[in-house]
Order: C-alpha cells, then structure tokens, then sequence
C-alpha cells in the first residue's frame, strides 16, 4: 500500500532513511534527518514522501522523498524524485515500482510536467528498475562546490 508518510512513521522512516545513508556512503546527524522527515510534512514546503507500506502489518517497507517546483518550460510543477529506498529484505518484491508508478498517477492526474530522478551510474541494480519505468537523457548533471565542498 502507497501513502502520504505519517508523523508516527519517524521512526521506521528513519530506520530505512539510515539505511539509505548507509548505502550512499553519507553521514547526517539525526538532527538533520528529523528535519527532513518533517519537511515532508510540512505543507508549506515543496518536499513530500511517499511509504510503501506492508499489506499484512502496515509496516514501512520503502519510502520515496520528491519535490515539486516550477519549470519555465511547463504550466504544471515538476517532480523530482529525489529519494527512494526499499529495505533490504523487501526487495524485488515490486516496491520500488509502486511507489514511482504512484508518482506517474499523480503526475497525470495533477498535471506535472515532468516526473524524473538521477541515480548513480553503477547503480546497477536499480537501474534495471528504471529503465523499465523510464529513459535515460543524453543530459549531464553538473555541481558548483559550495562552502561545504559538496
């Protein structure tokens, strides 16, 4: 099952969330991902997330964080998809999938113009997931480094 995350999902949000961390290689202090989580419950904000949740116990399985902002090029917001995290054991089970088919749903019904992600080049494994789902651009990502080297 597909959802809006909760404010009683934090901590199995965050149990998934250092997973994700983990597997990036990325540290943040919990003061930061709390902040995070409750972005995405703030409807002030343009940050959201969506939880994949267990069908048998309503257990968080995976969770995909997105923002929507405006584009020069289209009337409707663009989604950026910019995490999404399925838990170890729950992969190849579909999850992934749902939660980006659920993105598409409501990209269509709320007219965005655009629904996309980037992902790591050796990113194999989910890769194949969204080569499935989506198309790969001829464009390249490029950063400035700011004062935090990032």
């Amino acid at each position: 099952v597909v959802r809006a995350i909760a404010r009683e999902d934090f901590s199995a949000w965050l149990r998934l969330w250092n997973g994700y961390l983990a597997f990036y290689r990325t540290e943040l202090d919990e003061e930061m991902s709390r902040s995070t989580f409750e972005r995405t419950l703030d409807p002030q904000c343009s940050m959201h997330c969506l939880g994949a949740y267990s069908r048998d116990d309503d257990r968080l399985l995976g969770f995909a964080v997105f923002t929507l902002s405006p584009m020069s090029f289209a009337t409707g917001p663009v989604c950026y998809l910019e995490d999404l995290f399925v838990e170890e054991a729950a992969r190849g089970q579909g999850i992934g999938r749902q939660l980006i088919l659920e993105l598409k749903k409501r990209a269509i019904a709320e007219g965005w113009g655009r629904l996309y992600w980037i992902t790591e080049k050796g990113n194999t494994t989910a890769r194949a997931l969204y080569d499935q789902v989506g198309y790969v651009t001829d464009y390249v990502q490029y950063r400035v480094k700011l004062a935090d080297g990032k």
